[in-house]
């Protein structure tokens, strides 16, 4: 079925016959890329408490979409899931300002290859393509974009993420390791979870100890999600070439994922200056 946007739809109707042979009403196109304005359509839910809607119109012709309200209360309930931080809700990749840097076409660069993503995401995930965010600096934005993309996955393309920062998560995950010796990687729900995310972000890899056990938990995760194609996004403050991890599982980074590098900026200094001028301000007043 062809997916349409639902902002399309003016629900003023069209001519004086107001129903179709069934009692369905008939409305207009305001404008759709190959539907002509003028064509006639009816709607329906598909099923009874669903949030998707069928439209047909009058040659036939059938869409499906999921209306305005709904997708938001979808959005709401991911992101509430996601384990993303609170503070990146909402967050878009439109609002990252790319002029907050100095080195600015390497961060336009950044934004224009997250757009792109997001944009052609069914296509990367098909792959099980996902991303490599990079900058040496701490505060260079990295964790606020994979935050972005992410809400637009979940809005736009309605997939599930699950975000966890990887110094936590490898702590827990030596902590949840089972009893059984004869099989070191006994895992807990946890574990298991996150290989079956639709889309793991792991925030700031390569952070705290690079120890043989977090190399061989990394390759194992990656390893079993790039079986089944499954996407991981990631934000580093190294390059590929310096993750501390045998070559097997840099490897596997890379063939899985397209590099975005940030410049090595921390514009967070910035942000958190312009913010205290502003309740300064507010106290002057």
């Amino acid at each position: 079925m062809n997916v349409l946007n639902v902002q399309a739809i003016n629900t003023t109707l069209l001519t004086s016959k107001k129903e179709d042979d069934m009692g369905n009403r008939w409305y207009s196109y305001d404008e759709y890329n190959e539907v002509p304005v003028g064509i006639r359509f009816n709607i329906r839910k598909l099923l009874e408490g669903s949030i998707q809607y069928e439209l047909k119109n009058e040659h036939g012709k059938v869409y499906t979409f999921i209306g305005n309200e709904d997708k938001k209360q979808m959005y709401d309930t991911k992101f509430t899931s996601s384990g993303i931080p609170g503070v990146f809700r909402d967050k878009a990749i439109a609002t990252f300002n790319p002029t907050l840097y100095q080195e600015q076409i390497l961060s336009k660069e950044a934004i224009s290859r997250a757009k792109g993503y997001v944009k052609k995401f069914q296509e990367f995930a098909a792959e099980g393509m996902g991303l490599y965010i990079y900058s040496k600096s701490e505060g260079s934005g990295k964790t606020h974009l994979i935050s972005a993309i992410a809400n637009e996955l979940m809005a736009r393309h309605n997939v599930s993420v699950k975000f966890v920062r990887a110094v936590n998560f490898f702590s827990e995950m030596k902590r949840n390791i089972g009893s059984d010796k004869s099989d070191p990687y006994v895992r807990s729900n946890l574990f298991e979870s996150t290989i079956q995310a639709s889309v793991l972000i792991i925030d700031d890899l390569g952070a705290g100890s690079q120890s043989t056990y977090v190399s061989d938990l990394i390759y194992e995760l990656i390893s079993k999600r790039a079986q089944s194609n499954k996407v991981t996004l990631f934000t580093s403050k190294r390059a590929f070439s310096d993750l501390q991890y045998d070559n097997s599982t840099l490897m596997l980074i890379q063939q899985k994922c397209l590099s975005i590098t940030l410049p090595n900026e921390n514009i967070a200094k910035v942000l958190i200056k312009d913010n205290n001028r502003k309740y300064e301000d507010m106290l002057k007043a």
